[in-house]
């Protein structure tokens, strides 16, 4: 996470096949990259047309589809992601995600906060695979836990999403912690603050143009913001694992849980010409 309100386009031309020696210090540093123009404008216009198409009929579409898949596998953004990550398979599906315009609203979010109430657009954090975002966040907004509710609320590990022991204590801000309050702080000054005294950072907000494409680390605190313009916000996630990823692991892989850059081997001279390890 960083402390800018927004992020530009950069990285290699869509032509590129690899990442340069700045793009991957800037994904090093700040967890993410954007490549302008990563996907060719007839992609885009195809893409779109299918996924307006789906609505229009009331059906809506799938990400396993030929029009969304060539976003990835048919541009330059395989061929990228390789030479950081290693050998990948072909994308065989992708997350739609459609944020509609909306005004703030009185919805509860993960962080256990409403909307209206949250900076940055409702900009709040959260990590895949914490929350799936099929399930409901309990939350009762309106009475406030004690100090021991709290306790126990936070030691109860979450169960298929955020279903814990305790949703009828659930309450304003005892929502799930995606990265430590050290990380709050240490960002300080740069944020807004809660009434209730909660320090909230500034998160860097992606501006992205059509054909644009972000490379971002799976464990980089991320958000959906309130969409205040005329236009819904169109985005295709692909959630990408090298083919040198054991098979026992594919789904869970402890190694790479705490050695975050484990799995890319073309990241290594960048971290090692950084000081990291």
């Amino acid at each position: 996470m960083t402390a800018h309100e927004a992020a530009p386009g950069g990285g290699p031309p869509a032509s590129a096949a690899a990442l340069d020696q700045a793009q991957k210090l800037a994904l090093y540093r700040n967890g993410f990259v954007v490549v302008s123009g990563a996907v060719p404008a007839s992609l885009v216009h195809a893409a779109r047309r299918r996924l307006f198409m789906g609505f229009g009929a009331g059906a809506g579409a799938r990400g396993g589809e030929p029009a969304f898949l060539d976003l990835f596998n048919a541009t330059a953004l395989r061929p990228i992601v390789q030479e950081a990550l290693g050998p990948v398979d072909a994308a065989r599906g992708c997350q739609l995600a459609t944020r509609w315009p909306s005004e703030p609203s009185q919805r509860v979010n993960e962080a256990g906060y409403r909307d209206c109430d949250t900076p940055f657009r409702g900009w709040h954090g959260h990590l895949d695979g914490l929350w799936n975002g099929a399930t409901g966040v309990h939350q009762d907004v309106d009475r406030a836990m004690t100090a021991e509710q709290l306790a126990a609320w936070h030691q109860e590990p979450s169960r298929n999403g955020c279903r814990k022991a305790f949703p009828e204590l659930a309450a304003n801000g005892a929502g799930l912690r995606h990265y430590p309050d050290a990380v709050r702080t240490a960002l300080a000054p740069d944020g807004e603050t809660t009434a209730d005294g909660r320090f909230w950072p500034r998160p860097t907000l992606l501006r992205l143009a059509p054909g644009d494409a972000a490379v971002i680390l799976h464990l980089t605190p991320h958000s959906a913001t309130r969409v205040e313009g005329a236009e819904p916000r169109l985005m295709a996630y692909f959630r990408v694992t090298p083919q040198a990823r054991p098979t026992a692991n594919k789904r869970v892989y402890p190694e790479a849980l705490c050695d975050i850059w484990h799995e890319w081997p073309g990241m290594a001279a960048t971290i090692a010409a950084a000081g990291g390890s």
